[in-house]
């Protein structure tokens, strides 16, 4: 009988390691998935300031183009 009832102990503890295991995994899932969530957000912010950059610098060749011309009499001619 006491055999049955360590067996039991032992049992019923490895149950709650399971179970403790199976909550902290579930937990880790879900602190990752926020962490993609977060990752996914800062792309998306950088690739649209990289699209605003990229506009701004082609403003700025077309006005450096435009003044280069102008300057060179190049319109003129």
């Amino acid at each position: 009988m006491t055999d049955d009832g360590a067996l039991r102990a032992m049992i019923y503890e490895t149950r709650q390691d399971v179970r403790w295991i199976k909550d902290t995994l579930k937990e880790i899932k879900e602190a990752n998935q926020a962490q993609d969530d977060r990752i996914a957000e800062i792309k998306a912010r950088q690739d649209k300031q990289i699209g605003r950059d990229g506009a701004i610098a082609a403003a700025i060749s077309a006005v450096v183009a435009f003044f280069t011309a102008l300057a060179s009499g190049g319109w003129f001619r």
